[in-house]
């Protein structure tokens, strides 16, 4: 499977850069954090995680089109367990543009997380910290990871 990360501007693309550089194939890929978000306690709070995400995968019937769009799924990764963060839409299924989607030049829009911190004080996410992932429902390997 490819997965293709369209990021939102430049110092977006630089954060998954380094990271896709070295990217080793597996059934997961760690999304980040692109800002510093402070959560009260008892609050919840939407985070845009800045990017546009599609899985594609070899297409089975080669009279088609040589790749086709999968759905894939934004689950948390195990250090939010750690946290008194919990997510409140998860996991997150991001179904394909049908056909007619795509061929009118529509864009999906980049992915948002709900966290609730169900702690009393405040929690400080980081730029940079890895809270959730990407996996495909038949948890299929991605084997390459484009940034455009």
């Amino acid at each position: 499977m490819e997965l293709t990360l369209k990021p939102k501007n430049e110092i977006i693309k630089k954060l998954y850069e380094s990271t896709c550089k070295n990217f080793v194939a597996s059934n997961c890929f760690n999304l980040f954090c692109i800002d510093e978000i402070i959560i009260n306690g008892g609050k919840s709070i939407e985070i845009d995680l800045g990017v546009n995400i599609t899985l594609k995968e070899l297409s089975k019937n080669l009279s088609l089109s040589l790749y086709k769009n999968k759905a894939f799924w934004i689950i948390p990764t195990d250090y939010l367990s750690k946290t008194t963060l919990l997510c409140v839409n998860s996991p997150i299924i991001v179904f394909p543009l049908s056909k007619k989607e795509s061929e009118l030049g529509i864009e999906p829009s980049s992915l948002k997380i709900k966290l609730y911190n169900y702690g009393t004080s405040s929690f400080t996410i980081k730029k940079g910290h890895q809270f959730f992932q990407i996996v495909s429902p038949d948890l299929s390997i991605i084997n390459k990871v484009i940034i455009s």
